[in-house]
């Protein structure tokens, strides 16, 4: 029950990133960091929620097959762009290596935002985002 609730939910996020996706075109890397901003501002005026999203017991199976990504959207789409920042940049780590450091960063620096720890800079995210892709 609580997979299905955590599809639905991640299905209406990925909606409303991808509303703000349409916004920027073409390089990828502009929108890993519009997408980090939209699940960072979730995080932050939704903790609850988007905790619920992000670690529920019932949805770590789906990080840990890959076929499963299909079911959760906002995951898929968070793969989707990753996979084409790779192609863009000619990066030479995986996208699956890519993905781990970018999730892990977007849930913990949401984190501190959300407990009030730091506040949002977007200048920040960029330059946390361009180190983790490391290019070549």
């Amino acid at each position: 029950m609580f997979e299905n609730v955590a599809e639905i939910v991640s299905k209406r996020f990925s909606e409303n990133a991808e509303r703000q996706l349409s916004q920027v075109q073409g390089d990828a890397l502009d929108e890993l960091v519009t997408l980090g901003e939209f699940i960072i501002s979730e995080i932050e005026s939704d903790p609850n929620l988007t905790d619920f999203l992000l670690f529920n017991p019932s949805i770590i199976p789906v990080y840990l097959i890959e076929s499963n990504i299909d079911t959760f959207e906002l995951l898929k789409l968070t793969h989707h762009i990753i996979a084409k920042l790779v192609k863009q940049r000619d990066l030479s780590q995986t996208e699956n290596e890519l993905f781990v450091k970018v999730w892990a960063f977007i849930q913990g620096y949401g984190s501190l935002i959300s407990r009030g720890a730091v506040k949002y800079d977007r200048h920040l995210l960029l330059t946390a985002a361009t180190q983790l892709i490391g290019e070549k």
